[in-house]
């Protein structure tokens, strides 16, 4: 698979097969997401892995956002049915095997704070083409901001920032492929 490949064809998976992920594969993904480029060469992120019971423990944490859906869907970019899809694979995170927590330094300097995420971005953006690559799907949970407090805590980073969490998994289904908006302006 060459690399527009690998961008035109990864989708956001939300139903995975309970089949684990090799611990070998995930570090292979985890390598390609500390290529990335980032301020000064920082490298500011950090990818906590949650397997097993410490999977099933962040799940049952990330169960508890969906009372905060009503503010989601207060944005034109929701409606009822993305309300139902989010409660339906919040109730198990879609079957899949790992979640990831990805976290970056906590400051209170603005323009490190957006470069850092920023940086983590590319972490993330470089772990998933990889892993769509390697026939692995992801879905990342921006809901869990609300408890992020939880989150941190759960796996002791809670001087950290929660950039996002990477749900990871064998693909159980793979969604249409949604049209694409040119958002380009050229001066």
């Amino acid at each position: 698979m060459d690399l527009k490949e690998a961008i035109n064809k990864r989708r956001s998976i939300r139903q995975f097969k309970k089949t684990p992920v090799e611990k070998e594969v995930i570090e292979k993904l985890l390598e390609s997401a500390y290529w990335a480029p980032s301020l000064l060469n920082s490298q500011p992120w950090k990818f906590t892995i949650c397997t097993g019971n410490k999977r099933d423990e962040l799940a049952s944490i990330l169960k508890s956002c969906t009372i905060y859906l009503d503010d989601i869907l207060k944005s034109p970019h929701f409606n009822e049915s993305s309300k139902e899809m989010a409660i339906k694979f919040f109730d198990n995170l879609g079957d899949a095997p790992t979640a990831i927590v990805v976290t970056s330094p906590k400051t209170q300097d603005e323009f490190f704070k957006r470069n850092y995420l920023i940086s983590a971005g590319h972490a993330i953006q470089n772990f998933w083409l990889s892993a769509h690559e390697a026939g692995i799907g992801v879905c990342c949970v921006t809901a869990s901001y609300w408890i992020q407090d939880r989150i941190l805590k759960f796996i002791n980073e809670e001087d950290s920032e929660l950039v996002i969490i990477l749900i990871i998994g064998y693909p159980d289904e793979i969604p249409k492929t949604p049209p694409r908006k040119n958002k380009a302006k050229w001066l």
